[in-house]
């Protein structure tokens, strides 16, 4: 997973910096598929909707502010979290 994913969700403030996120996302699932749990779009958008679910402990485990509801933050947070998520 390419570090830039994370420095760039803490720094997503509105959808322009929303959209560059996704670029990377996409990115990153192209050059570094293997490292993703959730490879399939089944698998993955399960793991959207049990990270939706989850994200506040998530925030909570790794000490930090979850960004206010609803943002693109919290969406681009999501998104990568189910990248991984099991």
């Amino acid at each position: 997973m390419n570090d830039d994913l994370y420095y760039s969700v803490e720094n997503i403030e509105n959808e322009d910096d929303f959209l560059s996120f996704m670029e990377l996302l996409i990115k990153d699932y192209k050059t570094n598929r293997r490292t993703w749990e959730n490879t399939t779009l089944s698998t993955y958008l399960e793991a959207i909707a049990d990270c939706t679910d989850g994200i506040d402990q998530r925030h909570k485990n790794l000490h930090m502010t979850p960004p206010p509801n609803p943002s693109w933050r919290r969406f681009a947070d999501i998104l990568l979290t189910a990248t991984i998520y099991e």
